[in-house]
């Protein structure tokens, strides 16, 4: 599998692995090999650990991570697309020799419909296999709302990008969609619908989020609520600006409530120096707390202390895009907003604080809704079965 999600350092420190062990299925696959072909891109350029040769990390005996170096050759750090194309040279003969002195490959699965996607598809080609390629957003509607691209890094324009994206899904076997409009993308790509289903990724979630609150443990945000009328808002995202974190801030800076509350934010990345800038400008830059990256463990009893999660890529006051329609019912398990609207969202925060009772209401629905939806259970049996098919094998218990 390719991906750029996490490298396996982050992995271990954050306590992420299921977003590798699910992978598996419960067995259904017997060997799974991660590879991060982007681990070391944000090292700086005159750091020699930016670059070597793959190296294969080994973690329960049937899980193997290679976070791809930026370069093979620290001497041509100057000559970053010759030195990209001499590692995935390098690459190809370390998986090469894995599979012949491991076993078979079955599948070769890529994260996105861009660089891992190609990947996939290359190496499905190589090894005669069918190539599966994820897609967890609508990126088109990232595009048009944000105005940038999904990697800008490679690509020139968001139409060359666009155009990469549907040779890699019409070349691909099988694509994995979370929601109907991810979906939609796939479809308005020329997509034949055979090819799309359905993948939920409920059994990537970290346990402790299944836990009943009162199991999650001791929580830090406590000290924060010196008296009854302080609010916790908190968001939880990778701090890039495709993730529209700033209009989380543009949001809360308009709320009612906005003197009498902390904005947590859970992640990090490239835009938190913006953020920061953006906080000031708005006002609020004694109500942003960044709580970086933290374990899922402490992430699950954190959340038990908010009185309101807040962001336009998650809910429970969210916009009307991806996965919230199908996750929110609105006025009844969330609120949803038209994207950008920002006085509309930050009255419906405000509503939420305000009105305790309602806002329990809210969660309870929620969660409840959530336990069925992303049963990791039901979605490991639905996962095989679709494997099942593409394979034509036994799915196994």
């Amino acid at each position: 599998m390719f991906q750029t999600s996490y490298s396996f350092k982050e992995m271990l420190e954050r306590n992420l692995m299921n977003f590798a062990l699910s992978k598996s299925l419960n067995n259904f696959f017997s060997l799974s090999v991660f590879v991060n072909v982007a681990a070391k891109l944000s090292l700086d350029r005159n750091k020699k650990e930016r670059y070597g040769v793959p190296s294969i990390e080994i973690y329960r005996e049937r899980f193997f991570f290679i976070d791809l170096p930026a370069g093979r050759f620290f001497l041509l750090r100057y000559f970053e697309k010759i030195n990209f194309c001499l590692i995935q040279i390098s690459l190809f003969w370390a998986l090469r020799e894995f599979v012949k002195e491991k076993e078979p490959v079955s599948v070769v699965r890529g994260e996105d419909p861009r660089i891992n996607g190609l990947l996939a598809i290359i190496y499905s080609k190589y090894f005669r296999v069918p190539s599966v390629i994820g897609v967890w957003g609508n990126p088109e509607r990232i595009r048009l709302v944000s105005n940038i691209m999904m990697n800008p890094r490679i690509f020139k324009s968001q139409l060359t990008e666009k155009k990469f994206e549907s040779f890699v899904l019409r070349h691909s076997k099988m694509i994995l969609v979370q929601n109907d409009e991810n979906r939609s993308y796939v479809l308005s790509m020329g997509v034949n619908s055979s090819k799309i289903f359905v993948f939920r990724l409920g059994n990537a979630i970290e346990k402790q989020h299944f836990l009943p609150l009162h199991a999650r443990g001791s929580t830090s945000l406590t000290k924060l609520r010196n008296s009854e009328n302080r609010f916790l808002v908190g968001t939880v995202s990778r701090l890039e600006k495709l993730k529209m974190v700033d209009h989380t801030l543009e949001i809360f800076s308009r709320m009612r409530n906005v003197n009498r509350s902390f904005l947590l934010l859970f992640g990090d990345g490239s835009q938190k120096s913006e953020l920061r800038v953006l906080a000031k400008q708005l006002g609020i830059e004694n109500r942003l707390i960044f709580l970086g990256n933290v374990e899922q463990v402490t992430l699950a009893a954190d959340f038990c202390e908010l009185d309101l999660v807040i962001s336009p890529l998650m809910a429970v006051v969210a916009y009307d895009i991806d996965c919230h329609p199908e996750i929110v019912i609105d006025g009844k398990t969330g609120f949803l907003v038209p994207v950008g609207e920002w006085e509309l969202a930050a009255a419906k925060c405000d509503q939420l604080l305000e009105d305790s009772k309602l806002a329990q209401d809210f969660g309870f629905g929620l969660r409840q809704f959530l336990l069925d939806y992303m049963d990791p259970g039901r979605l490991i049996r639905e996962q095989r079965e679709m494997f099942q098919l593409l394979l034509g094998r036994d799915s196994g218990a």
